[in-house]
């Protein structure tokens, strides 16, 4: 059996300097330009579209008494004052 190392299922600090000091003076001197925007943009547009397309092609399955709206649900029932009291 294969041991497992020993930092499995904890949390590891970062490492300090994990962005290198040339990409850092880059993005201080020059921001965030259209090229690191557009690659965000396609991500998230992916994404949206992955989750989007996955929840139109699901198909309800079940019973219709569950899924389909029953009358007495949906229609208005009779007037407080429909039949007297007493």
């Amino acid at each position: 059996m294969k041991a497992l190392p020993p930092f499995l299922g904890r949390l590891l600090k970062a490492p300090e300097n994990y962005v290198s000091r040339e990409f850092k003076l880059q993005v201080d001197q020059c921001g965030m330009d259209d090229e690191r925007r557009g690659l965000l943009r396609r991500s998230f547009l992916g994404a949206a579209a992955g989750l989007a397309g996955g929840a139109a092609l699901a198909q309800p399955r079940g019973e219709d008494a569950i899924l389909v709206p029953q009358p007495h649900a949906v229609a208005l029932g009779q007037p407080v004052a429909a039949t007297g009291y007493g």
